[in-house]
């Protein structure tokens, strides 16, 4: 059975996507020269995962406030509404979900609108299309009709993580959660580091000796692929893997240099060969990502 995978993601006033609507391959590619917008709509998507898992307030906040992500238009000053609309391609359908934001004075917000459609059919030409909720704000207190409510949201939460858990709701609860943004800062890890308790690989790597270490443990063949891709740019690996030096690990890498094989630790490693190992990290960590989106350093840097 296929995955569920984000397939289209629409921006408005967010940051500097003006109005940006995407459509996404199993792999696409976002190229430009800098201040084109690219990281913007990669933090898009990161944004919506990080308002539903985490809520609204943490993912603004880390973004340094509601106030501080919305698009500039030079003298006219900052458009008051922002929007997000991502489409999921779920087994048999495809589901829709927006909101929109209004930003008043001082920072603070309340959201708009927010809307689950349940949409075309991916196994059949048949399209039965179903609002599963709508959800309008307004001064008078707004309207709400679809699935029954699990509590009433503030006017500042969203809904959809209350109905994360339901059944019907929980494969694009996860694709849209299971989304993580990459930059990879090798400075981050070529050192020893201390032990790490999240699932995942950090978005800059941090924990990459850690996240070595559990899959050498527990996914042994995640290391295999990892070698396996390594191999196209680096000649002669022939493992990846982490050291305990003391209480911290550090990353290494084996490579064949005629009879010899070599042990490299992270400090040995040139900076794009640890960015290459933690980009093909954060492809194969278990449990895997539903979708991944990995930025570069632009050239020169």
């Amino acid at each position: 059975m296929t995955p569920p995978r984000i397939v289209a993601l629409h921006l408005q006033n967010f940051r500097s996507a003006r109005d940006v609507l995407i459509e996404f391959d199993r792999i696409t590619y976002l190229v430009g020269p800098n201040a084109a917008g690219k990281s913007n709509v990669i933090d898009g998507l990161q944004f919506i995962r990080d308002a539903l898992a985490d809520g609204l307030d943490r993912a603004l906040d880390r973004r340094g406030g509601a106030g501080k992500v919305r698009f500039r238009e030079g003298k006219k000053g900052r458009p008051s509404d922002l929007s997000f609309e991502v489409v999921v391609a779920l087994p048999r359908n495809r589901h829709t979900y927006s909101f929109s934001l209004r930003v008043t004075e001082g920072g603070r917000y309340r959201v708009l609108s927010e809307r689950l459609i349940r949409g075309e059919s991916t196994t059949s030409d048949a399209t039965e299309v179903k609002v599963l909720f709508d959800r309008q704000e307004r001064e008078d207190g707004g309207s709400y009709q679809g699935l029954p409510r699990r509590g009433i949201p503030d006017s500042d939460q969203l809904m959809l993580p209350l109905h994360g858990s339901r059944a019907e709701i929980r494969p694009l609860w996860k694709a849209l959660t299971e989304v993580q943004s990459y930059n990879i800062a090798p400075d981050r890890f070529k050192n020893p580091t201390d032990d790490s308790p999240w699932k995942y690989l950090a978005r800059d790597g941090a924990n990459l000796a850690w996240i070595l270490a559990r899959l050498e443990r527990k996914r042994p063949g995640a290391l295999v692929n990892i070698v396996h891709y390594l191999k196209g740019i680096l000649a002669g690996v022939t493992e990846v893997g982490s050291l305990l030096v003391g209480e911290r690990r550090v990353p290494f890498i084996k490579q064949r240099r005629g009879q010899s094989e070599l042990l490299l630790e992270s400090v040995q490693c040139s900076d794009g060969t640890l960015r290459c190992i933690g980009l093909l990290v954060a492809l194969f960590q278990e449990p895997r990502l539903g979708m991944v989106a990995l930025e570069e350093p632009a050239a020169g840097r």
